[in-house]
């Protein structure tokens, strides 16, 4: 089990409201099972009742509690989320989904692949090697709150929209595929399609990549929401995750974000020609371009708000 989750299970467990009643002593929580008898599937369907929801996690929580420190041991927790995943099917959906909410942080070693969006020149500071992380709003409400040393409430790095550690992004950017079938839609990986072959021909094309005269000829590009699983050419491995406020950045993070360093150094050299020795207050800076690159996507930089940091490597798609 990953630190993340392990820590969030954790704080979960501690922050858990007042104790549910515990079954009376008759009651059994699981019902006896045979040897390698196969798991149920957890199907939940609508509508949840948010308070019968509530009632089955802190359930959940109050059972992991009561294995103590030996739910850390992969023995311990494979059979709890074993027990939890029967207890759960047997439950009305809105119990059983917030006890499959706890299943979730048990599970938290699972690799999960989602998309992620990027625009042009972010790509291209990712093929470059110079972008490593990404920061994204921190969407309210959270539902994981804790009291920081200052004695702050801030938001715990938990059920992170954008994965965890160990989890994969793959990116989604502008691109044309110059195959027909594709044209006509819905985007469906042709099957006389190699992709590898279509990136080295020209079939498959990248607007981060820049404009060949071929390529000039067409001209509709299909915005990256559109871009399927398959003319994806980048993959990214998430390293870390972790809740800051927009503006407490430092200088290194914000390189690392993938500011166009050249362009500033330019517009650094501009502005000290233009306002040499007039005591003009204005001179471009990273964190000026920090901020530039945060409204340019519509965000409040002056509200400072929460945000999710999404630190990543790249690596070697299957």
């Amino acid at each position: 089990m990953n630190p993340i989750a392990m820590r969030a299970l954790e704080q979960a467990l501690t922050r858990a409201a007042a104790p549910i009643p515990k079954p009376a002593p008759t009651a059994k929580l699981i019902p006896p099972i045979t040897a390698n008898e196969p798991l149920p599937e957890l199907v939940i369907t609508g509508p949840i009742n948010r308070v019968m929801e509530l009632e089955g996690k802190r359930y959940a929580l109050e059972f992991v509690r009561a294995l103590g420190p030996s739910i850390r041991r992969e023995p311990t927790r494979t059979k709890a989320i074993a027990d939890l995943t029967r207890y759960a099917a047997a439950q009305p959906s809105s119990r059983a989904s917030g006890v499959k909410i706890v299943i979730d942080m048990l599970k938290g070693g699972v690799m999960k692949e989602r998309p992620i969006l990027f625009k042009g020149p972010l790509v291209r500071a990712i093929l470059s090697g110079q972008k490593t992380v990404t920061r994204r709003l921190l969407k309210m409400p959270h539902g994981f709150w804790e009291t920081s040393a200052a004695g702050e409430l801030v938001p715990m790095p938990t059920n992170c929209p954008y994965g965890q550690r160990g989890d994969r992004l793959w990116v989604r950017e502008t691109w044309y595929c110059d195959h027909f079938e594709v044209m006509r839609g819905p985007y469906l990986k042709p099957d006389d399609l190699d992709v590898g072959e279509a990136i080295d021909d020209g079939t498959l094309v990248y607007a981060a990549d820049g404009l060949t005269p071929y390529e000039a000829d067409q001209p509709i590009w299909k915005p990256s929401i559109h871009m399927p699983r398959w003319a994806c050419r980048i993959l990214l491995e998430i390293t870390d995750v972790r809740v800051e406020r927009l503006q407490d950045i430092s200088d290194k993070e914000i390189e690392a974000e993938g500011i166009d360093l050249d362009a500033l150094a330019d517009g650094q050299d501009r502005y000290d020609m233009c306002h040499a020795g007039s005591g003009a207050d204005g001179r471009p800076t990273l964190r000026t371009a920090w901020r530039h690159l945060w409204e340019s996507t519509g965000g409040n930089w002056d509200a400072n708000p929460w945000v999710w940091v999404v630190e990543f490597k790249r690596v070697t798609p299957p």
